[in-house]
């Protein structure tokens, strides 16, 4: 159930080439995925992969962003936390700041607001890659 939504403006958010294991046992991840395997329990999968990169400016150097805000929509019973892996190389987990709920049997919706502090946005003669963070939305059942 891939529902990932960007709040802001600062940031686009497109799905990374790698892809989350769907078969054999729940939990187990495509080693490629960036996401480590011992963080993952086997009641936990990683639900979503994406490489989100601050937007671009026109004029002028780089500045920091607005901080990554995503919303996701989980199911009943479920958990979602957000992981984020910053161009370093650090990995840093972010539980929702709100959580909505819908109307019975419809998901409900978690939004995570992240400061990415090492991001500086690119220049229009500058390239995104070095600019980019990985972020997983990681769900756990039975919550």
């Amino acid at each position: 159930m891939p529902s990932l939504r960007v709040n802001t403006s600062d940031w686009t958010v497109q799905p990374s080439r790698t892809r989350v294991s769907r078969g054999g046992m729940r939990g187990a991840t495509d080693p490629r995925a960036g996401f480590p395997r011992e963080f993952l329990t086997t009641d936990s999968e990683v639900a979503e992969e994406v490489t989100a990169r601050p937007q671009p400016t026109t004029r002028g150097p780089g500045g920091a962003p607005g901080p990554l805000d995503v919303s996701y929509d989980v199911r009943r019973g479920e958990a979602a936390i957000l992981a984020v892996r910053h161009p370093s190389g650090a990995l840093t987990f972010h539980r929702p700041v709100e959580a909505t709920g819908r109307s019975r049997g419809e998901p409900s919706r978690v939004r995570f607001v992240v400061q990415v502090p090492a991001v500086t946005r690119p220049n229009g003669t500058r390239g995104l890659v070095s600019h980019a963070v990985k972020a997983f939305v990681n769900d756990w059942m039975g919550w």
